[in-house]
């Protein structure tokens, strides 16, 4: 200020220590600001997401030992089949394990392309031959769905990662999952009008 409008300057008077307030280039910016305050009540809904249910399971053992309210996991199916070799799925599901693995239970019971996915393809291929087989299953881990924010879905992405990384934790898996789209980011993004 004392540089560019000195004493003698006419707008001196106008621009001086005391009228102008400056501020430091380390403040952040508008944009960071806006930035900080998503993230902090992102985060603090997600929180609230995260207080989950505990397992429900009494017609059943739960099929992940007590696991089975989570949401946002990586499942990893083992079917051993009665001629002596398993094989591994990798899957996962933005709801519940227990709502995904209902869907499971159901596709292995009825045929429908509507619910069709690789796992299914293949136990109605073992059902089809009559080879006996029995599924088991354990979450290998927990991931966040797509964020519209930051555009990215932590969930897929760890399945890729798995699928890619752990061939063998994924045989039954199909080549088409690792470069098809994201099916969580539809629901998230504001419709286009």
């Amino acid at each position: 200020m004392d540089k560019h409008f000195p004493k003698g300057n006419p707008l001196h008077k106008i621009f001086n220590r005391n009228t102008v307030k400056t501020s430091y280039r380390c403040t952040p910016n508008l944009g960071s600001k806006i930035s900080a305050h998503n993230k902090k009540i992102l985060s603090s809904s997600i929180e609230i997401e995260e207080e989950e249910e505990h397992c429900n399971c009494k017609k059943f053992e739960c099929p992940v030992q007590g696991r089975c309210k989570e949401k946002g996991v990586i499942y990893h199916a083992t079917v051993k089949r009665g001629d002596n070799i398993t094989d591994h799925y990798i899957g996962l599901t933005e709801t519940t394990f227990k709502k995904r693995w209902s869907t499971h239970m159901s596709s292995f019971r009825t045929r429908n392309p509507k619910n069709k996915c690789g796992l299914s393809d293949y136990i109605w291929n073992l059902q089809d031959r009559k080879i006996s087989y029995d599924v088991s299953w354990e979450i290998v881990s927990k991931a966040k769905p797509f964020n519209p924010s930051t555009g990215v879905c932590n969930l897929c992405n760890r399945e890729k990662y798995f699928i890619l990384s752990k061939p063998e934790m994924a045989t039954i898996n199909k080549r088409e999952e690792i470069v098809g789209p994201c099916l969580h980011k539809h629901f998230k993004l504001l419709s286009k009008s």
